[in-house]
C-alpha cells in the first residue's frame, strides 16, 4: 500500500513520527512552496504488511492531522433601496 499525505508545516514532524514508529515507510518527502500561506508538504508513504493491521497502524497518524475549520454559514446580501 502507498500513498500521499498533504499536510502543514506544523503537522508535518508529528504525524512522521508517528507513521514511522508504526512500521510505515516513508520514501519521498516534499515542501509544496507556493509563495502563499500556510505552507504545506507532501509526504509520500509505503508498506509491505498484512492488509488487516494498515488501518490501525496509520490511523495514530491521521488523528494527529485536524480537521479542517468550518466555514461560515453564506448570509444574504444586505437588501439595497428598490430602484
Amino acid at each position: 500500500m502507498m500513498g500521499d499525505l498533504v499536510l502543514l508545516q506544523e503537522e508535518v514532524n508529528p504525524v512522521m513520527s508517528a507513521l514511522l514508529d508504526t512500521g510505515w515507510k516513508l520514501p519521498h518527502f516534499t515542501t509544496i512552496s507556493s509563495g502563499k500561506s500556510p505552507e504545506s508538504s507532501s509526504c509520500m508513504y509505503t508498506a509491505t504488511e498484512k492488509r488487516s493491521i494498515l488501518p490501525s497502524a496509520f490511523k495514530p497518524a491521521l488523528d494527529l492531522i485536524p480537521p479542517p475549520p468550518t466555514a461560515a454559514p453564506a448570509t444574504a446580501p444586505a437588501a439595497g433601496p428598490r430602484l
